[in-house]
């Protein structure tokens, strides 16, 4: 590990997916970069998902479009579309392994199988790929198809991305307090003190301490996670399940069940489990977890400058399915950051708007 420069172009808070996405662009851009990141290795939470990236969001098109309007969800599929882009581009300049998975997100019920049959009319119609499947041999009525999503370890690009001569990490080092002294930002961890020209927060939840606005935009949500092996042959293709709430994935021998139910919506983990007898009965589990996740209001990242603090940005609210938006979030900001450009549908901004 390089020895911690007190001064420096940017400090980074958080060494996830995102916050190392944002320090290798801006390093080579020539800026000298300092991650600060409060656990004791890089990842966050981001290193213990099963890294997948998909096409679109999960909620089913039309029920979107009822939600934002008719403009709206083909913008922010199109987002997705270049998240994909710019992870496989990522990928290979980084020598990282990425798969293509597609997904199937099947539904039960004759209402939900006519509102999906319509959700595939209006995506053909926005020029996205995507068909409408018979899902009976999974006990489901059908699904929507695609083929394009993405699988890849994100640990494995958080630590190649993190390989640069002009970043420096540093783990175990939360932080404690900010202060804005007219040209710089003096940033202090337990023990450590650096000073930097511009300052991005990255840590999802765990920043919102760190600048009370950030509290306006952001909320938390319980992310649970069952990961196990069975003998039985794996899935042919990532299931999203009950419009994005649970996912069910394979690699290999491996299982990986998530949900993103609260417990006042319906117990979590009698939902991973039944999802678990439905899909792989005889899974052996290894692991079982709980942790949080930050989403803003809209369901979008939250991307720019923060208000009344100068030289402070932010890339957040990823949600649950961060890795859809992680890289088309940070190329606004770098853009932003480096040429001024606008951020469009995922401006932080678009809140006060409103």
């Amino acid at each position: 590990m390089q020895p911690m420069p007190t001064l420096c172009d940017l400090v980074i808070v958080g060494a996830g997916l995102a916050g190392s996405l944002v320090a290798r662009r801006m390093a080579e851009a020539g800026m000298r970069v300092v991650v600060l990141e409060a656990r004791h290795k890089v990842g966050g939470i981001s290193a213990r998902g099963g890294g997948l990236a998909i096409l679109g969001t999960p909620e089913p098109y039309m029920e979107l479009m009822e939600r934002v309007g008719r403009e709206e969800p083909a913008q922010i599929w199109l987002l997705t579309q270049r998240n994909l882009d710019l992870l496989r581009s990522q990928a290979d300049e980084l020598a990282v392994e990425v798969r293509r998975v597609g997904t199937f997100r099947p539904v039960w019920g004759d209402a939900a199988a006519r509102a999906l049959q319509k959700s595939v009319a209006l995506l053909s119609a926005d020029g996205f790929a995507a068909s409408l499947e018979d899902a009976t041999e999974l006990g489901l009525a059908v699904g929507l198809q695609t083929q394009d999503d993405l699988l890849f370890d994100p640990l494995l690009l958080v630590e190649a991305a993190l390989e640069h001569p002009r970043i420096t990490v540093q783990t175990a080092a939360e932080v404690k307090t900010l202060e804005w002294h007219g040209e710089a930002w003096d940033i202090w961890t337990g023990d450590l003190f650096v000073r930097t020209k511009a300052l991005v927060l990255a840590g999802g939840g765990h920043v919102v301490h760190l600048d009370a606005g950030l509290a306006a935009y952001l909320s938390t949500m319980p992310l649970q996670v069952i990961k196990g092996v069975t003998d039985a042959q794996g899935l042919s293709h990532p299931l999203i399940l009950d419009a994005g709430r649970v996912l069910a994935l394979t690699v290999g021998s491996h299982w990986q069940l998530s949900s993103w139910l609260s417990a006042a919506e319906a117990d979590p983990w009698a939902r991973l489990t039944q999802t678990a007898e439905q899909f792989c009965p005889e899974i052996r589990v290894v692991e079982r977890y709980a942790s949080w996740v930050a989403r803003s209001a809209d369901g979008l990242p939250v991307v720019g400058s923060l208000p009344k603090s100068p030289q402070l940005y932010t890339v957040g609210g990823l949600g649950p399915w961060g890795m859809s938006w992680a890289f088309v979030a940070v190329d606004h900001l770098v853009a932003m950051m480096l040429h001024d450009a606008e951020l469009g549908l995922l401006d932080i901004g678009r809140f006060a708007r409103d």
